[in-house]
């Protein structure tokens, strides 16, 4: 652990925030007697424990999310006993806690980005005696052999004799002293200074495990301000990180705690959007600490965990304003699967992709060529005039169609052509249009939900927060139609105030919810036109009954 990180504590559902820089994780201690590779897959499928939560993310999930977002990630050993009874006794704990190591090392986590924590709450929760948790600890120690830290001493503060604790764990050559702090029972945050005198006389580094505003049915901005506090102290007197338990449980507030999201079997509802955009900030600002400037030669690439620093975030800004869709973490200096994907595009348009192996790195050369290319001259199509119709006719529009959407769109193409007469909007800028509706879908024109449903290609007048009246139309003809009109009266009437440019850039300008759909639109209209200028090799109808029209229309008859 190289820096002071704010970890989120409690997962039932993964992680909350990409800006955390940690995760901690814990786990059922019910370990079946199995063979050792397969009490390892089984703890691979061991669910996030906790008494107050019913939960789905397994370690196995929680792994793949802390590699993915580059995040320190501590593994908590927990419930040893449960009504007076043991469950596990000390020597089965030291094995399992091997293997955790064992599976930690594995996955590409060293002692630097990783640690195993030896039971929470271990006096207040599972009523251990210094002597008992001592010996947990030691067998921990037996089976991990070192290759990790242990977090010892978990624990709400002066439950244990911490001296004695200490003494009987010496011989843990990785120890950190791992301290819940409860800011509500701490008003003034003495506890944090004095947990880390006690660290310092033990020569052990000090981390804050389950903290934050509980005990106490905190108002959102209330709670707010202690947490952001708790972190501030917390760095201040020279913590390895804080960790905040940012769920609440089904909003019942179980302890008063704030709970920036609510556990309500979807993990979405969030307490207070306002603060937890604010909570994001504050985690915004730990986690970009000690960003370097990055050398020029460095090549940038998917990594596990991911790449990050000043180059990236340079890539990404002009990514964004060539309009690729970085999502809702723009250039946040993470070279993650968003900006990969947009990398590869850029350089499939531009000619210099190159083997499946390197084809979204960005080397010097690539950087150079990202860098120096204008808006204007890598997407003309953005800003030429949408009136320079090519007039493809119906039956190459049907070829495409036939290629590339839904079933349900065969014989259309008339309908665009008719769209084009009437409007003066080429067909294939209204195949562009509904090709960037469905393509998030991963399917082709027509594809999508809202296409299907709705007989709608373009999502028009459907927001954010769903379908409108007017989303819907009697058929896929009478959409095409409605549409170009309505695009032709709302865009591109000089005199209407939405009227921006007989451009594509200008049509979006209003009709776009996200700026990079221009961009997007304009690649495909570029793609449909290269299609359309091919020489048309008609397709053998699908069914035996269209093959009379098809010899009808593609070849001459001989009597």
């Amino acid at each position: 652990m190289e820096s002071f990180k704010v970890y989120q504590d409690h997962v039932p559902m993964g992680v909350a925030s990409m800006y955390f820089g940690g995760v901690i994780y814990r786990f059922s201690g019910n370990y079946p007697d199995l063979p050792l590779n397969e009490l390892k897959e089984h703890l691979l499928g061991t669910y996030h424990l906790d008494t107050y939560y019913t939960v789905p993310v397994t370690l196995r999930t929680m792994i793949s999310q802390a590699k993915q977002y580059g995040m320190y990630f501590m593994v908590n050993l927990n419930e040893v006993v449960k009504e007076d009874i043991l469950l596990v006794p000390p020597e089965k704990f030291g094995v399992v806690a091997g293997l955790v190591a064992d599976i930690l090392l594995e996955n590409g986590f060293t002692e630097n980005t990783s640690a195993i924590a030896l039971i929470n709450e271990p006096a207040e929760r599972w009523k251990l005696s210094e002597d008992q948790y001592a010996k947990y600890c030691q067998h921990a120690n037996k089976y991990v052999k070192g290759r990790l830290p242990l977090v010892i001493f978990n624990d709400e503060y002066h439950r244990f004799d911490e001296k004695l604790v200490f003494a009987a764990t010496k011989n843990i050559p990785k120890r950190i002293f791992g301290i819940h702090h409860l800011s509500s029972l701490d008003k003034d945050f003495k506890n944090v200074m004095y947990a880390k005198t006690q660290a310092n006389e033990f020569g052990v580094p000090i981390i804050c495990n389950e903290g934050g505003s509980w005990f106490k049915p905190y108002q959102s901005t209330e709670g707010h301000k202690i947490n952001v506090k708790l972190i501030e102290e917390c760095k201040k007197y020279g913590y390895l990180g804080c960790a905040i338990v940012c769920v609440d449980v089904n909003n019942q507030a179980y302890n008063g705690s704030l709970g920036y999201r609510i556990w309500n079997n979807n993990y979405t509802t969030i307490k207070s959007q306002t603060n937890w955009d604010k909570f994001e900030e504050v985690l915004k600002g730990y986690w970009k600490e000690g960003e370097e400037e990055m050398p020029e030669e460095r090549i940038v690439k998917i990594t596990y965990p991911y790449m990050y620093g000043s180059d990236v975030r340079q890539i990404q800004k002009k990514l964004l304003e060539l309009g690729y869709d970085l999502g809702k973490w723009g250039a946040d200096g993470v070279y993650g699967s968003m900006s990969e994907r947009s990398v590869y595009n850029f350089k499939m348009l531009s000619g210099i992709l190159g083997s499946s192996e390197t084809s979204a790195l960005v080397d010097k050369a690539t950087k150079n060529t990202l860098m120096n290319t204008p808006l204007d001259e890598f997407y003309p199509e953005v800003f030429k005039n949408i009136y320079e119709s090519r007039g493809f006719s119906a039956d190459a529009i049907d070829y495409y169609l036939y290629v590339n959407a839904h079933p349900d769109l065969k014989g259309h193409g008339k309908y665009f052509v008719q769209a084009e007469a009437e409007t003066g909007i080429p067909a294939e800028w209204q195949l562009a249009n509904g090709a960037q509706e469905s393509s998030y879908k991963g399917g082709g024109i027509g594809s999508s939900p809202v296409a299907q449903k709705y007989n709608n290609l373009y999502g028009w007048a459907v927001t954010d927060s769903g379908v409108k009246d007017g989303a819907g139309f009697a058929s896929f003809a009478d959409c095409i139609l409605k549409v170009a009109h309505n695009i032709k009266d709302l865009f591109l009437d000089p005199g209407n105030w939405r009227y921006k440019g007989d451009t594509i850039s200008g049509i979006e300008y209003y009709y776009s919810t996200a700026p990079y759909n221009g961009v997007m639109k304009a690649r495909y209209y570029r793609e449909i036109c290269q299609f359309l200028t091919r020489p048309i090799k008609h397709p053998l109808p699908e069914f035996v009954e269209d093959l009379t029209d098809y010899l009808d229309n593609y070849y001459v008859r001989k009597d």
